[in-house]
C-alpha cells in the first residue's frame, strides 16, 4: 500500500475486525496474524480489506501464579492478558499491533470508535455466544464453556468504553505515513489541535483531479506527539503554526527523494530528520540524521521504530 496513494486500507472494516479481537480477548495480533483480500474499482483504485487468522490466543489465561500475575504487570509485559469479564489494561491488550493499528486506523475518529463497538454489542445476543460456544469440543466445554460465555456477556457490555480506551491509546503517539509517490504535507498547528492534509499529485490522474489523499485534525488533550514521515518521492511539508500557545510536538522525517519545508509562524515543538541536508527552512529547525540499529532478526541495518514504516518493510513480521 506504500507503492501508490491509490492502495489503502478498508479502514472501517479493519476497526470492525480489531473491536473483535478485543472482545475476544486475543492480544497476539501482529501484522503477520492477517491475510488482506484486494478489491479493485473501475478507475484502478485499490482497497485491502482484512481477513484474521491464527487464532492462537483467545481466552488466554496467564494470572495462575505469582510469577505470571507478575511478569502481566503494565510495567513489565503488559500484552499478556488473561481473559476475564473485565478489560483490565487496554494499551497492553493492543500493544503487539500497535503497527498495524497506526496504519490501519489512521483516519477512524473516536465517535467511529464507539459507533462500530455499539453496532457490535448489537450483533452478538447471547443466542450467537451460547451457539459459538457448543461447537467447543465437549470436553472443554464443559470445563470453561460457562466461564468463557459469562465473560463475553460481561465484555460485550462494556465494549464501546474499551473502545474508547482503544482509540486513546492510538490518538496519543500517531505515526502517519506517506508512500513511494511525491506527496505535500499541509499542517496547520494552533494552540488546542493540528490539522494535517495529505495530497498526492500521482492520485488526482484516479479521482478526476482530487488529489486530497488524508485529513484529519489531532487534539491537544488527546495526543503528545504527531509523526509524520514523506518515506519516497518528492515531497513538500508546509508547516504553518497559529497563536503563541503549546501546539502539539511535530515530528517530521524526509525520507527518500529531494524534500522541501516551508514554515509560517514558530517553530517551537518542531524536529525535523532526514539523511540528506534538504529538508530546511529560513529560520527553522536544522534537520537531525535518523537514528539507526541492528535490526534483531537479520542482522542488517535498518531505521529505529522511529520511522517504523522503512524497518517494517525491510523485516518480516518476527514473533
Amino acid at each position: 500500500m506504500y507503492a501508490h496513494p491509490a492502495n489503502t486500507i478498508d479502514q472501517p472494516a479493519f476497526l470492525r475486525a480489531r473491536l473483535l479481537d478485543v472482545w475476544l480477548g486475543d492480544w497476539d495480533r501482529h501484522e503477520g496474524q492477517w491475510d488482506w483480500a484486494e478489491v479493485k474499482d473501475a478507475r484502478g483504485r485499490v482497497r485491502y480489506r482484512a481477513i484474521p487468522k491464527d487464532r492462537d490466543q483467545v481466552y488466554f489465561r496467564f494470572d495462575d501464579g505469582l510469577v505470571p500475575w507478575l511478569a502481566s504487570r503494565p510495567f513489565l509485559v503488559s500484552k499478556f492478558h488473561t481473559f476475564k469479564p473485565e478489560y483490565g489494561y487496554v494499551p497492553g491488550l493492543v500493544r503487539q499491533a500497535r503497527f498495524i493499528d497506526a496504519r490501519g486506523l489512521s483516519q477512524m475518529t473516536r465517535a467511529d470508535f464507539r459507533r462500530t463497538a455499539t453496532d457490535l454489542q448489537r450483533r452478538f445476543p447471547d443466542s450467537l455466544i451460547e451457539r459459538a460456544l457448543h461447537r467447543l469440543p465437549p470436553a472443554v466445554y464443559a470445563l470453561e464453556g460457562a466461564r468463557i460465555g459469562s465473560a463475553l456477556q460481561a465484555r460485550r457490555q462494556t465494549l464501546p468504553e474499551a473502545a474508547d480506551y482503544f482509540y486513546l491509546t492510538l490518538a496519543r503517539q500517531p505515526v502517519l505515513g506517506g508512500t513511494a509517490q511525491a506527496e505535500r504535507f499541509v499542517v496547520h498547528r494552533y494552540p488546542d489541535s493540528t490539522t494535517v492534509r495529505v495530497f498526492s499529485p500521482a492520485l488526482s490522474q484516479l479521482n478526476r483531479g482530487d488529489s486530497l489523499r488524508f485529513q484529519r485534525t489531532y487534539f491537544n488533550a488527546e495526543t503528545r506527539r504527531l509523526t509524520l514521515e514523506g518515506l519516497g518521492g518528492n515531497d513538500v511539508f508546509e508547516v504553518k503554526t497559529t497563536g503563541a500557545g503549546r501546539p502539539i510536538p511535530l515530528r517530521l522525517y524526509g525520507g527518500k527523494g529531494h524534500d522541501q519545508l516551508q514554515l509560517q509562524g514558530h517553530h517551537r515543538r518542531l524536529r525535523v530528520f532526514d539523511e540528506a541536508p534538504d529538508l530546511v527552512a529560513a529560520g527553522g529547525p536544522a534537520p537531525s540524521c535518523p537514528a539507526r540499529n541492528t535490526g534483531p532478526s537479520t542482522g542488517s541495518t535498518t531505521i529505529k521504530y522511529t520511522i517504523p514504516l522503512t524497518q517494517r518493510s525491510l523485516l518480516a513480521p518476527a514473533r
